[in-house]
């Protein structure tokens, strides 16, 4: 922590108690569970953090927005050094960081989520990190597939059915590997390639290119609702829809493609 920092907050003190970070955690999230971790409300610890421009709201239902003084104190607090902690926390980064709220410390945690979908984190990442309670990502998707535990999490709060074992449907788990492969080629331009991808599969799209219903997409659609599990459906299709535009993104960019 920078001298400056420290001599602007002389009473700020560092929690006892640490939590581990989720890759893409949602900050309300990571600051819940800083909360329950020292055995605090979540209400007291973001009475430390700053002033509250908004009431606190649970963690899975909207994401906490903080600027940049109340991003100092959280990462004082925490015991982190705030650019790793922006690594780590989605809507930490400097493109969410609260602007024209003035030079004190200030947080929301507005109804309206700036970017991204709250997705519930898989439960066996998070324990492997010591977390046992639920936590949330946020993630440019609905859903979030997670490749070592084969389990797709979603944004639905239903807690009959918070994942779904992929493992009795291979073309979606091979449709995620397809899917990684094409971001560590393609970078940055891959993720936009694949987000175009899936606007194009509406269920109209799906619909029409499948005919009948495959009885996999059947079975998850009876336990989970047809408007839930229509992203299944589409995965492996718009994997490959991506793939395409991929390889037609060059001679685009080109010229040579209409």
């Amino acid at each position: 922590m920078k001298v400056q920092e420290r001599e602007r907050w002389p009473d700020l003190r560092e929690l006892p108690l640490h939590v581990r970070f989720l890759p893409n955690e949602s900050t309300g999230s990571y600051v819940t569970r800083l909360a329950e971790r020292n055995g605090l409300s979540v209400d007291y610890l973001l009475e430390i953090v700053g002033e509250g421009r908004s009431r606190v709201v649970e963690p899975h239902l909207t994401e906490l927005y903080l600027n940049r003084p109340a991003a100092e104190r959280l990462a004082r607090l925490a015991g982190r050094p705030l650019p790793v902690m922006q690594r780590a926390l989605a809507s930490l980064g400097e493109d969410y960081l609260l602007a024209g709220c003035g030079p004190g410390p200030v947080w929301k945690w507005p109804w309206a989520v700036t970017d991204g979908y709250l997705v519930r984190a898989c439960a066996l990442c998070a324990a492997r990190r010591g977390v046992t309670e639920p936590a949330w990502l946020m993630v440019p998707d609905t859903w979030h597939v997670c490749g070592e535990h084969s389990r797709w999490t979603d944004n639905s709060r239903d807690v009959a059915w918070p994942w779904i074992d992929l493992r009795p449907w291979p073309q979606i788990l091979e449709a995620h590997r397809r899917l990684a492969r094409l971001g560590r080629r393609t970078g940055p331009a891959g993720r936009a390639l694949a987000a175009d991808a899936f606007t194009m599969m509406t269920d109209h799209h799906v619909w029409s290119v499948h005919g009948r219903a495959p009885r996999w997409f059947a079975e998850a659609a009876d336990r989970l609702g047809e408007r839930r599990a229509a992203p299944l459906l589409a995965y492996p299709k718009a994997v490959q829809v991506a793939r395409v535009l991929a390889r037609s993104e060059r001679p685009r960019l080109e010229g040579n493609l209409t």
